[in-house]
């Protein structure tokens, strides 16, 4: 786990199992801030979580730097989409 939020004894893991809503984290792979394995353990514990990394990206550049805010925001609008997606129905629920 990173510096910034351990020396509160804030268990980012722990809080992430309890979140069952769909959840995107973007994560730069030249955060120096936050190393990359803190984002692949969080979205390991939450239940329906997916982790899309940014390649040269670093801690606050992924919505400034324009080549990184479009892969940002290409992440987004598809992770977005695929939540607002129905649910396929089965034989049992199809409607005639």
């Amino acid at each position: 786990m990173g510096v910034g939020l351990r020396w509160r004894g804030f268990d980012r893991d722990q809080i992430a199992k309890g979140i069952t809503a769909p959840i995107l984290l973007l994560h730069g792979d030249h955060d120096p801030v936050s190393p990359i394995e803190d984002a692949q353990s969080v979205c390991d514990a939450a239940p329906n979580a997916a982790l899309c990394v940014i390649d040269g990206a670093g801690h606050n550049n992924l919505w400034v730097d324009p080549i990184y805010r479009e892969q940002s925001r290409d992440a987004v609008v598809g992770f977005m989409k695929r939540c607002s997606a129905p649910e396929p129905h089965t034989a049992a629920h199809a409607q005639p």
